[in-house]
């Protein structure tokens, strides 16, 4: 993350690599908002005359509140796949063996499930 969003939001706390900028967090949040909002944005590309409403989502003024239940089934996101589990592939966190051992562990209140999720997890750090 570069210096100023860390001297920003993150005050105190080293970026030793620098990174992503306000500028680039802003193009990535529109880029996101638009895929997950597609509707609400004019043919200028612009967002005009919306407000939010804490309840409902995105309402355009004087309109009825946006359908978020309806929306699911017109539009998806796309999986970007950053971090999709590939068989064979760099071991992350979300792997199927560890996926089961931790919802186990949620759903089951399961000690045993929750301390085999966690020697995994350690050895992917180690």
């Amino acid at each position: 993350v570069h210096t100023d969003v860390m001297d920003r939001a993150f005050t105190g706390t080293p970026s030793r690599i620098g990174g992503i900028n306000f500028d680039q967090v802003l193009t990535d949040l529109l880029k996101y908002h638009d895929m997950a909002f597609p509707k609400l944005q004019s043919d200028t590309g612009f967002r005009e005359n919306y407000s939010i409403s804490s309840r409902a989502g995105y309402v355009k003024e004087g309109e009825k509140a946006f359908d978020q239940d309806a929306a699911t089934d017109v539009f998806s996101l796309p999986n970007l796949g950053d971090f999709h589990y590939r068989d064979g592939g760099e071991l992350h966190y979300n792997e199927p063996e560890q996926m089961a051992l931790l919802q186990e562990a949620s759903r089951k209140n399961s000690r045993e499930a929750y301390a085999k999720y966690k020697e995994i997890s350690h050895r992917l750090v180690q």
